[in-house]
Formats: structure tokens, C-alpha cells, sequence
């Protein structure tokens, strides 16, 4: 099954934001929380002046952080910002 989620692509089993594909075998995102993830991904990549398929570290990050319930944009965008000083392992 492929379908397009605002911007996310789901195959399968698989989320594509941008150029980065994950394995979502352990969870389940709605197309309406990867729009979500998609937009946040794309205000941060334009925000940091970076190309969308360059940003696979920002995208695993806010996938990891959906993972662990959060939903908040604000949230996600903190957390893209606390890695990026260097606050927050991945």
C-alpha cells in the first residue's frame, strides 16, 4: 500500500519524509501525524536554510520524538532545537 500523507509518502510499513525512509514496524502513524511531522520538517528545514533530503538527522529525531507521544509542534521543534545545541542524543 502507498499513499501520499501531505508530504510523506507511506509504503507499506515505511514512512518517506523528504528523502528519508523509516521502518515504522513497530508503530503506526496516521497520515494526519505525518502531515504533522512533514510540516514541522519542512518549517525547521527552511528556518535552518537546509535542503529537505538533507535533513535525515532532524527527521529520525522527530520520529523518534512522535515515538515517545509527542504531538505538540512547538514540542517538536524544541526538540530539533535541543539536539541541535547538543542537548539531546539520538
Amino acid at each position: 500500500m502507498t499513499f501520499n500523507a501531505g508530504g510523506g509518502i507511506i509504503r507499506g510499513k515505511f514512512v518517506v519524509l523528504g528523502e528519508q525512509q523509516m521502518n515504522l514496524a513497530n508503530s503506526s502513524i496516521p497520515p494526519q501525524d505525518v502531515s504533522l511531522l512533514q510540516s514541522v520538517l519542512d518549517a525547521w528545514c527552511h528556518d535552518q536554510k537546509i535542503d529537505r533530503k538533507d535533513a535525515t538527522k532532524e527527521a529520525k529525531i522527530l520520529v523518534s520524538e512522535y515515538q515517545r507521544g509527542v504531538r505538540s509542534q512547538i514540542r517538536l521543534i524544541d526538540a530539533l532545537s535541543k539536539h541541535q545545541r547538543g542537548h539531546i542524543e539520538t
